[in-house]
């Protein structure tokens, strides 16, 4: 993730902390092994990566983190370039999406979990998510504006 940051702010020697977080990566791995197999604590137990439900569902949130956080990352940066707009408001644009994500974060969705199998919610707000680029505003704030932008969310 460091590596990628640097990359992000155009810093050097990016490949190296690739390279430095994959043999972390490795040296974690091989010390929560070892732990294991000396009876002693670990910080997580090595044995949850071979559950398969645990294996789809972290690659789940994987791809869809790294889906928003482009989009925060990409969609700011297409609306001063393409669209020409200035700083406030492309951020203005963004915001529907960043609350979005701070309600998202606080609900409890619990009970709807209960319900549903969790195929669906994450289908349904990939699609959407994915539909809404569809739906980006006009290079002026108009109230039809906001509320693309709140599709975006």
């Amino acid at each position: 993730m460091l590596g990628i940051l640097v990359w992000q702010e155009g810093g050097e020697a990016v490949g190296a902390l690739l390279v430095i977080g994959a043999i972390a990566l490795v040296a974690l791995v091989y010390w929560l092994r070892r732990r294991k197999r000396q009876g002693k604590p670990t910080l997580l137990d090595p044995d949850l990566f071979k559950s398969q439900h645990f294996r789809l569902g972290i690659t789940q949130q994987l791809l869809q983190q790294i889906a928003l956080g482009g989009t925060m990352i990409a969609l700011p940066i297409y609306l001063q370039m393409v669209l020409e707009d200035n700083a406030l408001l492309a951020g203005l644009t963004i915001a529907p999406l960043s609350l979005d994500e701070i309600i998202r974060i606080n609900t409890d969705t619990r009970p709807l979990a209960l319900q549903v199998a969790p195929l669906v919610p994450i289908l349904a707000g990939l699609v959407g998510l994915f539909n809404s680029f569809r739906l980006l505003r006009l290079p002026d704030i108009t109230p039809s504006g906001s509320v693309e932008g709140m599709a975006l969310g």
